[in-house]
């Protein structure tokens, strides 16, 4: 009911402003929620708007992820330049639009949230349209690990563009559920 729902605001607002803000949100969705388990399927789709982008560029960040080539740390500030960092898609847009004619998907799938990383803008820029079985085979394994890239060189053909994004919604999603369990246990 809406009065419930307001009274949940009203709530959440008043813990904002106390010492511990976090705890006491987190409190408040424990309540509310009989679980805080992330699904693969609940990360599929595009990364416009999705609720869990900021979530897996704050784990990546706590994960120390870096650029992939520069080894520049993701910030959620610009530090000048061409290292503002950017959504990065891992099998560029550009590059299944030419090879959309091999494959069976439809060309919306390139902006699933599984196939975004985050790299410098020169980074991007470099990449622009490669093949992901030709540039990721040259990043160091953690910097690939440390953004839920599956460590399957099969897996970056184009071929294989939708296992790709299965498995790393596994990734994503397993890196999501220990990062709340960690969260829940803090403040229980």
């Amino acid at each position: 009911s809406i009065v419930y729902k307001d009274n949940k605001i009203i709530k959440d607002i008043k813990d904002i402003n106390t010492e511990t803000p976090i705890d006491n949100l987190l409190n408040n969705l424990k309540h509310d929620m009989s679980s805080f388990y992330i699904t693969p399927e609940m990360l599929k789709g595009s990364y416009y708007n999705n609720k869990f982008l900021p979530l897996m560029f704050v784990i990546a960040k706590n994960k120390s992820a870096c650029d992939w080539f520069s080894g520049i740390s993701l910030s959620a500030v610009s530090i000048g330049g061409h290292s503002k960092i950017q959504k990065h898609h891992i099998f560029p847009k550009n590059y299944i639009r030419k090879k959309s004619d091999f494959v069976n998907f439809d060309t919306k799938e390139v902006n699933d949230l599984a196939n975004i990383a985050f790299l410098t803008q020169h980074a991007n820029i470099d990449i622009l349209d490669k093949d992901p079985s030709d540039y990721l085979k040259k990043i160091d394994h953690q910097r690939l690990e440390d953004q839920f890239i599956p460590n399957y060189p099969e897996l970056w053909k184009i071929e294989r563009y939708q296992d790709f994004c299965n498995e790393r919604r596994k990734l994503i999603s397993n890196e999501i559920n220990i990062y709340f369990d960690r969260l829940l246990k803090a403040i229980s």
